[in-house]
């Protein structure tokens, strides 16, 4: 498939995307639960009826979403799987990623606060804020950020994602606030937008990071300090908190979101995350060093077919040589791996036996001899009827599993990948 084509399939699909999560949205929120809240006779402004009302627009959500994957990209959506270390490791690392900068400011007094008391309204309020994290993180980093990074690449679709999140959230800011102000802001968004999207694009699962921030803007929320430039969430809020530090430190009417102390915490993690973005000893750019083959071939000659017979596990490659940036690797596998993709080209050559690689909208069949290359972010999946032995060249960063993740086998780190056969 070409980039031309590329680029488009994945702008209609982004259309389309968008399009259905809003209208399952739309009649599942407006239309069937207000029907379900008249036939079984509630008022209103009942708690009943809101619980209704904010369930209804999570099952639209998700549903549209799971639609979307499972019609149009032809897999399981995998990344809705509510695994229960995502779901507890997304609340408590989004609480703590935000309380360093809340506990400095009331350390030093630059927010000075006083108890109100539990507040009746903040359950309600938690699930409207959970509901609206899940809409955001559907829609940003399911939807938007792999359509781009099918398009783009995993590094570019990450830039992009975060600079489109930053400009939605402008707004926020009202009409009365100066250059400055939106410029504060939409580094802030744009480096927490990143942040979120770099953790999805390890983790790939939509629970951890709509987890994560829910219990991010729920702590705020909790300290009585304006969220996300919001002040609708702090007549619910057991402390009743006030600004009294420059606008720098504070975040101002914005909230601790645009405190320099959270920039450069939330900075340091996704410099953090990105340096650690392959599993094993190498590093993105610097391979590590391939199996030496010297000792048992002085020549250094790699017999690839016979290599690659030895392999006991399938869709388990070695690397057997290493070239610039780029791994020579060796294959054995049979039946099918499933869908995923890659941020970077992938050469597939059979040694023995054949290869079916699907696309999207192509199939390429591969027999002994055959090479084929699959463009960056094409989602593929390839399927061997009778055993088959490959060489594949990959660049060093390329992750086993790449994006998709609904694959039938394990993962397999980059270390494994490593050790001599």
């Amino acid at each position: 498939m070409s980039n031309k084509r590329v680029l488009l399939s994945s702008a209609v699909d982004l259309a389309l995307a968008l399009g259905i999560i809003a209208l399952a949205f739309g009649v599942i929120r407006f239309a069937l639960v207000p029907a379900v809240i008249e036939g079984l006779g509630l008022a209103g402004d009942s708690i009943a009826a809101a619980s209704l009302r904010r369930g209804g627009a999570a099952l639209g959500i998700l549903l549209a979403y799971g639609a979307f994957v499972r019609f149009r990209e032809r897999r399981a959506a995998t990344e809705l799987y509510p695994r229960p270390r995502a779901i507890v490791g997304g609340i408590i690392t989004g609480a703590l990623m935000i309380a360093p900068t809340m506990l400095v400011l009331f350390a030093i007094g630059a927010y000075q606060t006083t108890w109100r008391g539990w507040q009746a309204a903040l359950a309600g309020d938690a699930v409207v804020i959970l509901v609206a994290a899940m809409l955001e993180e559907v829609v940003f980093r399911g939807v938007l950020f792999r359509q781009l990074e099918r398009a783009l690449g995993t590094t570019a679709a990450i830039v992009c994602t975060a600079l489109v999140f930053a400009a939605v959230h402008l707004p926020n800011l009202g009409d009365g606030s100066d250059m400055r102000a939106f410029a504060t802001t939409f580094v802030s968004v744009a480096v927490i937008g990143g942040f979120w999207t770099v953790l999805f694009a390890r983790t790939r699962n939509l629970w951890f990071v709509t987890l994560h921030h829910a219990a991010w803007n729920f702590t705020i929320v909790l300290s009585g300090a304006p969220l996300s430039g919001l002040g609708e969430w702090l007549a619910a809020a057991p402390l009743v908190t006030v600004d009294r530090g420059p606008i720098w430190l504070t975040g101002g009417a914005f909230g601790p979101e645009n405190s320099v102390l959270t920039i450069l915490i939330v900075a340091a993690v996704v410099f953090t995350l990105a340096r650690r973005k392959l599993t094993g000893s190498a590093v993105e750019g610097r391979p590590a060093a391939a199996p030496d083959s010297s000792r048992t071939n002085p020549a250094g000659v790699v017999a690839l077919r016979e290599s690659a017979s030895r392999l006991t596990e399938r869709w388990s490659p070695r690397v057997v040589a290493a070239l610039d940036d780029y791994y020579v690797k060796v294959c054995k596998v049979h039946g099918t791996f499933g869908w995923h993709s890659h941020d970077t080209d992938e050469l597939f050559v059979v040694l023995e036996g054949r290869l079916a690689i699907a696309m999207q909208d192509a199939r390429a069949d591969l027999g002994t001899g055959d090479c084929f290359v699959v463009p960056r972010g094409v989602l593929h999946n390839p399927t061997a009827e009778e055993e088959c032995l490959l060489m594949l060249i990959e660049h060093a960063a390329t992750l086993h599993a790449g994006s998709g993740h609904a694959v039938a086998v394990p993962t397999r780190t980059i270390a494994e990948q490593l050790r001599p056969l």
